[in-house]
Order: C-alpha cells, then sequence, then structure tokens
C-alpha cells in the first residue's frame, strides 16, 4: 500500500550537486552533512553520475568520492571518471559489483574543488540497498531495519526502522507498540512471535506503506520491500 507523493521543487541557493538516481538533484546551502535518505537499487553494476553547477578540479576528485558498504562495514575500490564534461564524474560499481542485500552509502566530500577555486557548499551522502529484481516490489520504496534479540530473554527485541527511500515518511509503529516513533529511533518491547509487521506513517498521521519484519535473529542492515 503505497500512497502517491507530489513531486517539490527546492530553489538553489548556492552550489548543487545533482546524484543520478531517478532525478534527484541536492542544493547545498551550509557546512553541515545533507543526507539524502536511502534509495532502493536492482542493478549490481550501476554507475553513478555526480554533475555539478560548474566545471571542477578533476585532481580534487580523488579521495573525496567515496562509496562504503555499510552492511561490512568496508571501503570499496572505486575509480571515479571524468564524464563528458568538466562538470561530470561517473563512478562505477567495483569489480564483481554490488551484493544483494547489502546496503551502501556514496559520500561527495565538500573538499572537491571548482575551477573557480571554490569549494563545495557541504558534504552530500546518498545510502542505497542493493535488492533482486524478482524481490523488488514495482513501487521500488522499501525499508532498511536493524534488530537485535536480547541473549538472555529473546523475546525481549530492539527494533530500528533505520531509514526508508519512501517519500513524506516521517513515523514508523511496530506491531505490539501503540507509540508512532521517528524513523531512526529505536524501540523496545516483547516479541513472543518471529515476525512482526512494521508501519510507515506520514507527516499528517497516514499509513502509508506496511513491511513483514523477521526479528527472530539478531541483523542489522535488513532491506525490506514496502507494499
Amino acid at each position: 500500500m503505497i500512497k502517491q507523493v507530489k513531486k517539490y521543487s527546492v530553489i538553489a541557493l548556492t552550489m548543487f550537486v545533482f546524484l543520478a538516481f531517478n532525478s534527484i538533484s541536492v542544493f547545498a546551502a551550509d557546512d553541515s552533512v545533507l543526507s539524502l535518505g536511502t534509495r532502493t537499487i536492482t542493478d549490481v553494476n550501476k554507475t553513478w553520475t555526480v554533475t555539478f553547477s560548474s566545471p571542477i578540479d578533476f585532481s580534487s576528485v580523488l579521495g573525496n568520492i567515496q562509496i562504503k558498504d555499510v552492511t561490512s562495514g568496508n571501503n570499496l575500490s572505486i575509480t571515479p571518471m571524468q564524464g563528458d564534461s568538466k562538470a561530470i564524474v561517473k563512478v562505477d560499481a567495483p569489480s564483481g559489483g554490488y551484493i544483494l542485500g547489502h546496503t551502501y552509502q556514496v559520500t561527495v566530500n565538500k573538499n572537491i574543488k571548482l575551477l573557480s577555486g571554490n569549494s563545495l557548499a557541504r558534504t552530500t551522502t546518498l545510502n542505497f540497498i542493493v535488492t533482486s529484481k524478482a524481490n523488488s516490489t514495482s513501487s521500488g520504496y522499501a525499508i532498511s531495519a536493524n534488530v537485535t534479540v536480547s541473549p538472555a530473554i529473546s523475546i525481549f527485541k530492539q527494533i530500528t526502522i533505520t531509514s526508508t527511500n519512501l517519500p513524506d515518511a516521517a513515523k514508523c509503529k511496530i506491531e505490539g507498540n501503540n507509540n508512532l516513533v521517528d524513523i531512526g529511533k529505536s524501540i523496545f518491547l516483547v516479541v513472543p512471535g518471529n515476525t512482526v509487521k512494521v508501519y510507515i506513517y506520514d507527516s499528517k498521521g497516514n499509513v502509508i506503506g506496511t513491511a513483514d519484519l523477521d526479528v527472530s535473529t539478531t541483523k542489522n542492515n535488513m532491506s525490506l520491500n514496502l507494499k
């Protein structure tokens, strides 16, 4: 059950970075790290394209565009390449491709220099989950979750919906707990069974997505498709 979400336009204030995935654009306006949230992809050999609003000094790119396998904790060996212009950088998937079920993070560091001599306004990050085409829903929306089961009493569990790529998602609720909590906040509850239903809510309190979560064992960075 996915609710249609309206598109929003953003007015550029300074430098912007565009990560080529479903027309996502990001406008940087201060020194904080800007997170684009989490997306779901099915192409294990996906090439990311980063387009800057002005030509850049390509020598400053090396080491300042990174991809980390969040699931394993390893930084990937990648080689950014200049695209069709001095404002475009392409990043191919690592040798062997991305691993199904893993969560990754792309980081575009603000230390990248423009040919004008200025640096980017801020660092931008984007997480993505790799799922198989057979398991992906037509909507393409998913959540990432962590589950910790108490080693002493297995019915005591900590559940965290860490992120989602569902637009307008604001809160979540876990079956067996009536409280709505922010995405990213942990929930402690008693779960006698092995699965619970997760509900994702928009800012108005409407349910916009659900998923069934396996809570039988401790697991991190699980990817679940939303219904």
